[in-house]
Formats: structure tokens, C-alpha cells, sequence
């Protein structure tokens, strides 16, 4: 009975292995890599800046009436926005923006982006990676504020 059973299970093995092809994963070939720098034209580069700065306004516009809730409250007032809808609440205490904003209104989001364009605009000489720390709200001035 044993010798059975072992002939069995060694059938069983046998009848049960999986012929699998071998899988050849080449290695990674070493990278050149090149400048990061872009030559991009002053108007190319204008208007990818400009395309940013209108699609990041109305993204804020579009999740104004939204903005800290969670997204079942999201879901349980209007389902899906597909939209520019009001922001009419009381102000938000995380935020800074106006409360009772009408349909397409942007919040201090855009208003702190069109600051810190206004900014780098009227000083592109003089700013510098190194001099933008500088405008951090904690080392700012009050004289220094936008």
C-alpha cells in the first residue's frame, strides 16, 4: 500500500510540474545623459508659462466651492462638478479667501501666483535661485509684502 501511494504522489509530481519558459530580462544599458537645460524661444516660453498660470485659475475657480471639504460632502452637494459653481459658505477658516464667492471666482491661490509673477517679473534681473528664499513669509518684511 505504501509503495502505492508513493508511486501515486510521485505521478501526482510528475503530472503537476509546469513546464515554464525561462524569462530573459536584459540588464539596464548605462545612460548618457544630456543637458536638462531647454532652448526654448521667449514666446514659446511665454506661453507655456501663460497656459500654466490660465489652467492652474481655473482649476482654483472650478474647486473653489469645495475647497477643504471632504469628498463625500463633495458628492453629496453637487454628485460630480462639471462646472463653475459658487463658493456660498461661511469663510473658511484655513484659508484666507473671501466667503460667498460667485461661479468662477479664484481664491488666494491665484492671487498669491499672480503676486509672485508680478514680483519676478518687475525683478527677472536680480532674481536668482539663491535670492528667492528671501521671500518666504517668514523672513519677509512688512514693507517687503506684495
Amino acid at each position: 500500500m505504501k509503495r502505492l501511494i508513493g508511486f501515486f504522489l510521485i505521478l501526482l509530481s510528475i503530472g503537476c510540474k509546469e513546464n515554464t519558459p525561462s524569462i530573459n530580462i536584459p540588464t539596464p544599458k548605462k545612460t548618457t545623459y544630456t543637458s536638462d537645460t531647454l532652448s526654448l524661444s521667449e514666446e514659446v516660453y511665454y506661453n507655456k508659462v501663460l497656459g500654466a498660470l490660465v489652467g492652474s485659475a481655473i482649476g482654483d475657480a472650478m474647486g473653489a466651492s469645495t475647497e477643504m471639504w471632504s469628498r463625500k460632502d463633495i458628492q453629496l452637494k453637487y454628485g460630480y462638478i462639471t462646472t463653475l459653481t459658487p463658493a456660498v459658505r461661511q469663510q473658511s477658516p484655513e484659508g484666507t479667501w473671501d466667503h460667498n464667492l460667485i461661479a468662477g471666482a479664484t481664491t488666494d491661490d491665484t492671487r498669491w501666483k499672480f503676486a509672485m509673477v508680478k514680483y519676478l517679473s518687475q525683478n527677472k534681473e536680480t532674481s536668482t535661485p539663491l535670492t528667492l528664499p528671501s521671500l518666504s513669509p517668514i523672513t519677509m518684511g512688512r514693507s517687503q509684502r506684495l
